[in-house]
């Protein structure tokens, strides 16, 4: 059967606005991917595996009685944003810059708050918790890295954690997905860990949506994975 654990996952309100944090191992580094840009929910591949990650900075004023209003998941070193809340200091950013590719988007990675990078995602969320004033923050904007994977008898192999609009992998044994890593011909295509899962074979939802879909799979399918730095 497929490896199964349990992981404390807990919301409450950050900020004005929902986080989910969870709370898992990440001790492997991301690959250096070449950026995309972002359109809503929608994520482009990237082309060009020698471009730098694409990093901008963005300035807010926190005053008392407002509130950065980002939905954040938190997971091993990578503070995510889900979504963004209508009025809050993020959405007139947004709607302020003059700049398109520098609109805080879904997936973005808040990753350096005043010039320090914290080590995990969560204390970078407990840090823009805690953020007054005139505040710069860092952000990442990930790629898509689309891997096919070929099914086989065996099970899919992988401990999970079940996101609002991700599946991330945290662990891989014996399975589907181990042997895929095995056949590889290329390192970016090997499902390391941790892996963020936003689409199967084109389709989204919630993290245990696309597990299901990769498990019902018949043959093969596509996973649309998002890469950090």
């Amino acid at each position: 059967s497929r490896c199964a654990q349990r992981y404390w996952v807990a919301t409450q309100l950050l900020l004005g606005a929902k986080m989910f944090c969870c709370c898992a191992d990440d001790s492997t580094a991301d690959a250096v991917m070449a950026p995309v840009n972002l359109e809503g929910d929608r994520v482009l591949p990237a082309v060009d595996s020698e471009q730098s990650c694409f990093l901008f900075t963005v300035e807010m004023n926190r005053t008392p009685g407002t509130s950065f209003g980002v939905d954040i998941s938190a997971a091993g070193k990578v503070c995510m944003v889900n979504g963004i809340e209508d009025g809050s200091l993020v959405d007139v950013w947004n709607s302020q810059t003059k700049l398109p590719e520098h609109k805080i988007r879904k997936y973005d990675r808040l990753m350096s708050l005043n010039g320090e990078k914290p080590a995990k995602g969560k204390d970078m969320l407990e840090r823009l918790r805690d953020a007054s004033g005139l505040v710069t923050v860092g952000v990442q904007r990930p790629v898509i890295q689309k891997v096919v994977v070929r099914r086989s008898e065996k099970d899919l192999g992988i401990s999970v954690i079940d996101g609002q609009s991700f599946l991330l992998v945290t662990r891989v044994s014996e399975g589907t997905i181990s042997d895929h890593n095995l056949r590889a011909l290329e390192a970016k295509d090997v499902i390391k860990v941790p892996s963020r899962i936003v689409a199967v074979d084109g389709k989204k939802g919630k993290g245990s949506e696309l597990l299901k879909y990769m498990e019902e799979s018949k043959s093969s399918f596509e996973l649309e994975m998002l890469c950090y730095d």
